[in-house]
């Protein structure tokens, strides 16, 4: 005999999991300082390398000038000006990086508790029916 209720929560359960699929394992293995200093990581590398393209791409741009005027203290307040953007430009980007994922941490660990609510609910209800038909066996009351 089937179980409406078991059946519909069990079904639930799985529209849940599809539906949070990604959240329900990137930050149940991790404490809230890793998950985040993840981020910084790998926000680190990508502005790096994206301002070294566009460092790139200006000195591409500006060659002729480059080649046409090279003065040592020149270049070197140049390097030292890109130093300065360069720094403040990854202070920003990595306060909004740890801001980004503290969020999506939170978010994350509230859709775990209500996974694991979920499954508890469920176990809970197969619980019910085991301990049911036992005492119906013994001749007990449902």
């Amino acid at each position: 005999m089937l179980n409406e209720e078991k059946i519909r929560l069990m079904t639930d359960l799985a529209m849940f999991e599809k539906k949070n699929q990604c959240c329900l394992r990137d930050a149940s293995g991790y404490f809230k300082s890793d998950y985040i200093s993840r981020g910084l990581i790998s926000g680190l590398i990508h502005y790096t390398l994206c301002f070294l393209m566009l460092l790139a791409l200006w000195v591409l741009m500006n060659m002729d000038e480059f080649l046409s005027t090279m003065e040592f203290e020149r270049l070197a307040a140049l390097a030292l000006k890109g130093g300065w953007i360069y720094g403040a430009g990854l202070l920003a980007y990595l306060l909004l990086v740890v801001a980004v994922y503290s969020r999506r941490y939170e978010y994350e660990v509230k859709m775990n508790r209500i996974y694991i609510s979920k499954l508890k609910h469920l176990d809970k209800r197969y619980e019910y029916q085991s301990r049911s038909r036992e005492l119906a066996r013994e001749g007990g009351r449902i």
